[in-house]
């Protein structure tokens, strides 16, 4: 049985108009921010990077009978625009080797941070103080999205 190798690449949004302004978070909620010119080409010559690695790293060595025949690639983001955009540049950029990705899936546990209403309560103030948003959270929760 051929050894199964397991890779994991965290890649950050690229640069967004947060980034590049503070003020944007005046009048843009934080899950509205979009990636500049800049961070769109970064976010595309992410994927052009990994594409390279897969090629050099993993599918070669897959070719050769080292590796797994199967590669699975996940890519999970959150459900901000600037990580949409992000995936969206990410898979342009990977070419034909975006067609590796099995299983892409958008998650609101890896939004990197979440303030406001739920904010300093425990589960149980959280219930009894907003009942109805927070049942549609856990509803999120359960169904991803």
């Amino acid at each position: 049985m051929a050894k199964l190798l397991k890779r994991i690449f965290l890649i950050r949004h690229g640069s967004s108009e947060g980034n590049e302004d503070l003020g944007r978070y005046r009048d843009v909620p934080d899950h509205a921010i979009a990636l500049t010119s800049e961070g769109v080409h970064q976010a595309f010559t992410a994927g052009q990077i990994l594409a390279n690695y897969l090629d050099n790293n993993i599918i070669k060595k897959r070719l050769s009978g080292v590796e797994a025949k199967k590669i699975d690639l996940r890519l999970w983001h959150s459900p901000y625009m600037r990580t949409r955009q992000t995936r969206d540049e990410l898979i342009r950029g990977m070419g034909n080797r975006a067609s590796l990705i099995r299983d892409c899936r958008e998650s609101l546990f890896l939004a990197e941070q979440d303030f406001g209403l739920f904010s300093g309560f425990t589960e149980e103030e959280k219930k009894e103080r907003h009942p109805e948003i927070y049942a549609q959270f856990e509803l999120c929760k359960k169904y991803q999205g």
